[in-house]
């Protein structure tokens, strides 16, 4: 049994002996009360299944959305280094611009939307690196007072200090 006192991001690790240090962790959001994960040592990452987490449940719908900002750009990028597209190197930089603009839009629409969750300066610490500081500090000044006084808000006010 862990006490916490609001959600907070941890890893499970298990040391498969497989060479491959990339597979064999998994970050969740833990929550206090009744918890459980399941996976399979083969894709004990992919595999992994959290239940009793709210805030984890939210997390992973947040990381697949942000996922598919990274499959864009690599697309992307594969499309600017092909020679067949090599005419079309200004269309596709601007579509690059676009995703990621639309990425940090995302980010910040999320984070205001989650005031009153550890997931919105989570979001903005670890994801909003493009963020102008004006809009990082909306998000906090945004955030309810049990999170910004929380370890994460209070990662974002210094974030914002510096």
């Amino acid at each position: 049994d862990i006490a916490l006192d609001q959600p907070q991001m941890l890893y499970l690790h298990l040391d498969k002996n497989d060479e491959n240090a990339f597979n064999d962790r998994f970050l969740f959001f833990a929550e206090q009360g009744q918890m459980s994960i399941r996976s399979t040592r083969e894709a004990f990452e992919n595999d992994a299944q959290v239940k009793g987490s709210k805030t984890d449940s939210i997390y992973r719908i947040y990381q697949e959305v942000l996922t598919s900002f990274s499959k864009r750009d690599i697309e992307l990028l594969q499309l600017s280094i092909d020679p067949e597209y090599a005419t079309k190197i200004d269309s596709i930089s601007t579509l690059a611009a676009s995703n990621e603009r639309r990425k940090f839009l995302y980010v910040l629409n999320f984070a205001l939307n989650q005031n009153n969750s550890i997931l919105a300066p989570y979001s903005i610490v670890y994801d909003g690196d493009g963020l102008a500081p004006k809009w990082k500090d909306s998000v906090y000044q945004s955030l309810t007072n049990d999170i910004k006084n929380s370890p994460m808000g209070e990662s974002l006010q210094a974030l914002l200090s510096n």
